[in-house]
């Protein structure tokens, strides 16, 4: 299986993006048509009805986006994006429903295999929900086809050993992961790899489509050792927990080492901010704490890093040859904020060194 790599947008221009869209229903590709082609850079150039035609009209058209619809007949979208990936670099959008639909757990088996981002399929434009549906999809169709995609094809199966820390403290009291694009399988990589006795608490905050967190956190869950769920507002995060931030609300920790949650403004336009749960950190661990920021679009993280560093605790940056996006993590190398830039594999191995 090959894993696709994507470099930063070298800039904003008026081009027009080709979209392909695969999906079985005849009403849902016609509503998808309309909400696309009402804005000037996107074009649909066409439309499959299942996921062999979604392969076969990925070679003869060369899209520079793929909407993918999960659930189809002849191949479902997760086979279809596999195939299609096997063949070529191409961005791929996997339409879903939310937590609780099966389909949500397949579109995390998607991104997994390769595809960008998971969005809701938009409800009828009489429906209460359709603008901000129609406002995500289009974000994501014209975020994922505005960057370049190269192929590569990583070692996932070499044994992962600790490497030793930059620095190691007496006690690392937690860790802290940012992600964004990318990050659903960059998180998999890592969390299904730390053991059940984990010594510290994960913290992690996870940019992904309002609605998908939730269904994030058991994707994970099904495939790892330690415990994955959302935080709980006040509660104190506990050796062997990963703890995603909700949708839509700041996580950070306080200075008594409890969870607290907000709906202050977005930061840099996230909310949950990646920089305020590691800023709130730097403030309540110290040197004992441990930061993380992987692959992800814009600049989220690198700021709260600092932080972290700046108050002597160990700082690590994604590399670019395994980043999905090397947006954030170049951002946080940039600015001085990672101690170390390390793969997917050796930020692992910086983990289990922590282990007694």
């Amino acid at each position: 299986m090959t894993y696709p790599r994507l470099t930063e947008q070298a800039s904003m221009d008026q081009r027009i993006y080709r979209v392909l869209i695969a999906d079985d229903s005849a009403v849902m590709r016609r509503l998808l048509l309309s909400t696309l082609e009402q804005e000037s850079d996107l074009s649909v150039v066409g439309a499959a009805r299942d996921g062999a035609e979604a392969v076969r009209l990925c070679l003869s058209l060369r899209p520079d986006v793929v909407i993918m619809d999960i659930n189809m007949p002849i191949m479902d979208g997760l086979h279809a994006t596999q195939k299609i990936l096997e063949q070529m670099a191409m961005p791929i959008v996997v339409l879903s429903g939310y937590v609780g639909d099966p389909s949500s757990q397949m579109a995390f088996e998607a991104i997994r295999a390769g595809a960008l981002a998971v969005v809701a399929k938009p409800t009828g434009p009489d429906e209460p929900e359709y603008r901000r549906m129609h406002d995500e999809l289009v974000h994501a169709v014209r975020s994922m086809a505005s960057i370049k995609v190269v192929q590569r094809q990583p070692n996932r199966t070499s044994p992962i050993a600790p490497m030793a820390a930059h620095s190691t403290p007496t006690h690392v009291r937690a860790v802290g992961l940012v992600a964004s694009t990318g990050g659903p399988a960059a998180l998999h990589f890592v969390l299904r790899r730390l053991p059940y006795n984990f010594p510290a608490p994960v913290l992690i905050v996870q940019h992904i489509t309002l609605g998908f967190v939730p269904g994030l956190v058991e994707w994970l869950s099904n495939d790892t050792k330690i415990e994955v769920r959302l935080g709980q507002a006040g509660e104190v995060p506990q050796p062997g927990q990963a703890l995603f931030a909700p949708d839509d609300v700041h996580m950070t920790i306080d200075s008594a080492g409890f969870l607290t949650f907000t709906n202050d403004d977005p930061v840099d336009g996230h909310r949950p901010s990646g920089t305020l749960l590691l800023r709130s950190m730097a403030r309540a661990y110290g040197a004992q704490a441990v930061g993380v920021v992987l692959t992800g679009m814009g600049t989220d993280g690198a700021a709260g890093l600092l932080n972290i560093k700046n108050a002597g605790g160990q700082t690590i940056a994604q590399d670019e040859a395994s980043s999905v996006v090397y947006g954030m993590p170049r951002e946080a190398a940039v600015i001085g904020a990672a101690q170390e830039i390390l793969s997917l594999e050796r930020i692992v191995a910086h983990l289990l060194a922590i282990m007694p």
